[in-house]
């Protein structure tokens, strides 16, 4: 795996573990073929993320594999897992450290970077990798569908 598609993994990870619920967006993985992936809730139904919205270049062969996922997901036949959540007092601590952090960047204060990027960035990665490994998955097995 190159780093740039390891790093993006890494990016969505994060994101599934902090981004708040019922928001129109599903992080998902698929426990047979161990890819990551994204629904949206559009006019009432759970779609694929279309590349003009969100601007990725899906091939055909994802759209349709993204398509049979979702009809597996209607069906129950299926192994897709919706990622975990951080708990709302731990994404909330993320969002106060952000702001914390970008208000000492305005006013050039000093600072522990690495103990913000910490909070930010690898607390939540951390949650999402041991959720995976507790489902026998690493890091090196997963794909990406569409991101």
């Amino acid at each position: 795996m190159k780093d740039w598609e390891l790093d993006r993994i890494y990016i969505w990870i994060r994101a599934a573990s902090i981004y708040e619920k019922n928001n129109g967006v599903k992080f998902l993985i698929d426990q047979n073929d161990k890819s990551l992936f994204n629904l949206i809730l559009k006019d009432n139904e759970w779609k694929c993320v279309l590349n003009q919205e969100i601007g990725v270049r899906y091939s055909k062969e994802q759209i349709k594999t993204l398509e049979n996922k979702i009809e597996s997901l209607k069906n129950n036949q299926n192994e897709i897992l919706e990622f975990p959540k951080f708990n709302k007092s731990e994404i909330e601590h993320i969002k106060k450290t952000k702001l914390e952090l970008e208000q000492k960047k305005k006013n050039k204060l000093e600072f522990d970077l690495v103990q913000y990027q910490k909070t930010i960035y690898e607390n939540p990665s951390d949650f999402g990798i041991e959720w995976l490994k507790k489902l026998g998955i690493e890091i090196s097995e997963l794909s990406r569908i569409g991101f």
